[in-house]
């Protein structure tokens, strides 16, 4: 079981039975909202099994799960303009879901770019030239020197 999947059901259950609440005062666009719902159910399946099955696509779709919930409470309240103590706290509830799984979204990756490398894995071994291998540079005399000589 993947992390967090307790936690997401908890939230995707209370948004969904709070949205379906909700929908019981419309009294206008009653079919389109349950289509609605329906998608939002179907969405959240896709979610726990992902959650489930620890799939990297889960946090960004819970993400848009919960932003989409909110538009949809949202607008639920903007044509009906009743129950704004329920609204709010489901609401409330939906943008907690939304962050949560936004954070969840930031887990990092502990090798992104595969294996560390090293100085020595770049650089070959350097060996130090030992005395007998080093010769001695003969002192060149300067032009100057020998003009002087010369006078």
């Amino acid at each position: 079981m993947g992390q967090g999947t307790g936690l997401l059901t908890i939230f995707l259950i209370i948004t969904l039975l709070g949205t379906l609440w909700l929908e019981q005062i419309l009294s206008k666009y009653v079919g389109l909202e349950l289509a609605l719902i329906v998608g939002l159910i179907i969405v959240a399946l896709v979610l726990l099994s992902g959650s489930v099955a620890n799939a990297k696509w889960t946090w960004p779709l819970a993400v848009l799960f919960f932003a989409v919930s909110a538009a949809n409470i949202s607008l639920i309240y903007y044509v009906e303009q009743e129950a704004f103590l329920q609204y709010s706290l489901l609401l409330g509830w939906v943008v907690l879901g939304f962050i949560w799984s936004a954070t969840k979204t930031q887990e990092p990756d502990l090798a992104p770019y595969g294996t560390p490398m090293h100085l020595e894995d770049i650089m070959p071994d350097v060996k130090i030239a030992s005395k007998t291998t080093v010769k001695k540079a003969k002192k060149s005399k300067s032009r100057k020197s020998k003009k002087r000589k010369k006078r």
